[in-house]
């Protein structure tokens, strides 16, 4: 029994499906590496549309944009794919977005002609929509130039948020220390940022906010990533070390119910794209992350 093994050779299976050639270097980078790009990619699904009172009044004063937009608006309602107006450097695992990762914010090319020398994505735009995808619904909150100084540092993003879904962010309530501390320049967040430093939280005019996807850790990844990561690697070997120690007890359970002997017995993992431990010869589901509770093929 190897699920560590199974797991890494997991994630280049699934990584090459998505055009990505990789080769893990361990079993811990290939989850970093694939927990990364999960967290980059928008999942497809059909969503609700919401639209800023900032955005909406762009079908009047920048119809040429707000038409564009409109091609994405028709894909997220269906539940088509988003991900080809990402940055077409999404599936490098070492390319990390810190605006998503400190706020929880995409940010969209508005083309919706296929670029011709990568097909998974549309051409790039130089002005893009910013938005904030949660599973049900998708918050568009305005255009930008991507040439736009400090762009994805900007501060009005969460402005923006704050004036219309004001439930999406968490206050500190008034807290001294936060509220009453220096505001930080947009220019400076994003140059520390950039470096691998992580704020926490952001003063916007009177109030100050947890950051919504909590930051980045030195070396530039999600810290939702890292912990996540952690976890599964926790999960994964108590899980092995629960099979082992119980090793008669599963071999009798498979006899009863599969009649299959011990020698023909095969634990393994895989990604479903949940990680589920298996009995290869009965296709048996044991377990699967995050749930604890086996339950039968």
């Amino acid at each position: 029994m190897d699920l560590e093994g199974d797991i890494q050779k997991e994630v280049e299976r699934v990584l090459g499906a998505n055009g990505v050639k990789y080769k893990a270097k361990n079993y811990a980078d290939s989850l970093t590496d694939y927990l990364t790009l999960n967290r980059k990619y928008i999942k497809q699904q059909p969503r609700e549309v919401l639209l800023s009172k900032e955005l909406s009044i762009k079908q009047s004063s920048d119809p040429n944009r707000w038409n564009q937009l409109q091609n994405i608006i028709r894909a997220v309602k269906k539940g088509g794919n988003l991900n080809q107006y990402q940055s077409e450097r999404l599936y490098q695992v070492n390319f990390h977005d810190y605006l998503l990762y400190n706020w929880n914010i995409h940010h969209l090319h508005l083309s919706s002609e296929q670029n011709r020398k990568d097909k998974r994505f549309n051409k790039r735009t130089k002005y893009l929509v910013f938005a904030c995808v949660k599973k049900e619904a998708i918050y568009f909150l305005d255009f930008a130039s991507h040439d736009q100084a400090n762009i994805f540092a900007e501060e009005n993003w969460l402005r923006i948020i704050a004036n219309n879904w004001p439930s999406l962010l968490t206050p500190y309530d008034g807290d001294p220390i936060f509220s009453n501390g220096q505001k930080i320049t947009t220019a400076l967040r994003n140059e520390l940022w950039n470096t691998g430093y992580s704020i926490g939280f952001t003063k916007v005019d009177d109030n100050a906010y947890v950051d919504p996807g909590i930051g980045i850790t030195s070396s530039g990844h999600s810290i939702l990533v890292m912990i996540e990561r952690n976890e599964i690697i926790r999960w994964v070997y108590e899980h092995g070390k629960l099979i082992i120690e119980s090793k008669t007890e599963f071999e009798e359970a498979f006899a009863k119910l599969f009649n299959i002997s011990s020698e023909k017995i095969r634990y393994k993992a895989r990604l479903t794209p949940r990680i589920q431990i298996y009995e290869q010869t009965t296709g048996d589901i044991l377990f699967e992350y995050p749930n604890y509770i086996t339950k039968r093929a």
